[in-house]
């Protein structure tokens, strides 16, 4: 592990996307799960906070910490694709922007498409459950999350799949890992209460993906990853995702539309939706 305390690498990384400033104590580029490893060992020896960045895109600090901040920007390798399951493998600090184009010369794409697309990493998607313009018809990055490799704080590497109620491989995860079988049990109590009060809006950045994983729950699937995606690094450390891909679209059409105000523009949006577009922007004048 290379624990960084100079005074520049200090500096460059007491800021991110956002207008926060927080001094880190040391940085670590993270290399392998080691790193990772020995980094969480030490935060805990020495009472101190770790926060994950990735591209430093983000608006609200979430890559900004004053204790030590992981650099996943050089975990950065695509593992594996499967063509015929549309699935690919990759690490966190793969660029969303470089994963699409090594997509497709296999005529697929990973559909959640973020304004900083060119800059941002896919660690950073799945630690805020990223999502774009073509949300409207594709989702959210945890739609297309099938798993996930995390290193929790304890040092433990642990692997997040999908996994039917009714299958031994729960059984065999859950007698690994009782923490897990709390969770389940706390949302199957509450399902009706998560349900009956979650915003009904398209995304809801405000606390863990409850709303998915219970959904799941309904249809016979303890679904972890969900769970995961979106917890801003407060559970573990990504440091590998499967994710589903889907066909490169074959052909393409913009239409532009004009409005006298931006409430007819928002009442038009209500007609539009059913057409099943990939993608709504509003434009105004100062834009």
């Amino acid at each position: 592990m290379t624990y960084i305390k100079a005074k520049a690498t200090i500096t460059a990384y007491s800021s991110d996307g956002s207008i926060y400033s927080v001094a880190p104590h040391a940085v670590v580029p993270v290399n392998s799960n080691e790193d990772i490893i020995s980094a969480l060992i030490t935060a805990k020896k020495d009472n101190l906070a770790v926060s994950v960045r990735g591209g430093g895109t983000g608006l609200s600090g979430g890559a900004l910490g004053n204790g030590i901040v992981l650099d996943m920007s050089g975990y950065n390798k695509i593992l594996d694709i499967d063509v015929s399951k549309r699935m690919v493998l990759t690490q966190p600090g793969v660029i969303y922007d470089e994963l699409n184009i090594f997509l497709k010369k296999f005529s697929l794409f990973f559909p959640p498409d973020p304004s900083s697309g060119d800059s941002c990493q896919i660690g950073g998607m799945l630690a805020n459950n990223s999502s774009g313009p073509r949300s409207v018809k594709y989702g959210l990055t945890s739609d297309f999350v099938e798993e996930l490799a995390v290193i929790r704080p304890s040092g433990k590497l642990i692997t997040l799949k999908k996994l039917r109620l009714d299958s031994t491989d729960l059984v065999t995860f859950l007698s690994k890992n009782p923490e897990y079988q709390k969770i389940h049990d706390i949302l199957q109590r509450n399902k009706e209460l998560i349900l009956s009060r979650w915003p009904r809006v398209k995304k809801n950045s405000a606390g863990y993906n409850l709303r998915q994983v219970t959904e799941n729950l309904g249809r016979g699937i303890l679904n972890l990853p969900a769970l995961y995606v979106g917890s801003e690094g407060t559970l573990g450390v990504f440091v590998s995702a499967k994710l589903s891909l889907l066909p490169i679209p074959t052909e393409i059409l913009t239409a532009r539309l004009y409005f006298k105000s931006l409430v007819k523009a928002g009442e038009a949006a209500l007609d539009i939706q059913p057409l099943g577009p990939s993608g709504l922007e509003m434009v105004d004048g100062s834009t």
